[in-house]
């Protein structure tokens, strides 16, 4: 379990990047939140999109 959590470090980072950049945003206002969190969740489409071609 410990080698997989060091070998994904940067995968679970960006995750929790991302949820405390969107729970700002949702405490700023709920429009805000829902706006950066449907942004996100492309954006992280798009990664994994792209780090599934690459064999990563």
């Amino acid at each position: 379990m410990k080698k997989y959590i060091v070998t994904q470090i940067h995968t679970l980072l960006l995750l929790a990047g991302v949820f405390f950049m969107t729970l700002s945003a949702f405490l700023v206002h709920i429009e805000l939140g829902f706006l950066v969190l449907g942004l996100f969740l492309v954006l992280l489409a798009l990664y994994i999109n792209y780090e599934s071609k690459e064999g990563g």
